[in-house]
């Protein structure tokens, strides 16, 4: 296994991604894989399949706008802060 890290090291990691921002700069360590796309796309399947018990999802995805599978990032607490820039509602209520 040793030698086989040392033969594909350059191959298994990406290099880091320095960014700058308010707070100073940020390294990220960008993944190789689309495994966070996967999973995604997975749970996505996952919930099609309970709520309409149909096991292809061919037909959705083709109907689907493009941008429907962002909706679940509503359910994400950061995404939504940084969406609506801090308030707690897109319309303020009268």
């Amino acid at each position: 296994m040793a030698k086989q890290i040392d033969q594909y090291g350059d191959k298994l990691f990406a290099d880091p991604i320095l960014l700058n921002g308010p707070s100073g700069t940020i390294v990220v360590y960008p993944q190789r894989t689309n495994n966070i796309l996967e999973q995604f796309f997975r749970r996505l399947r996952r919930d099609y399949r309970r709520r309409t018990g149909n096991n292809t999802m061919r037909k959705a995805l083709q109907a689907m706008l493009a941008d429907t599978p962002l909706v679940k990032n509503l359910s994400n607490p950061a995404y939504l802060k940084i969406l609506l820039g801090g308030k707690s509602t897109v319309v303020p209520l009268k």
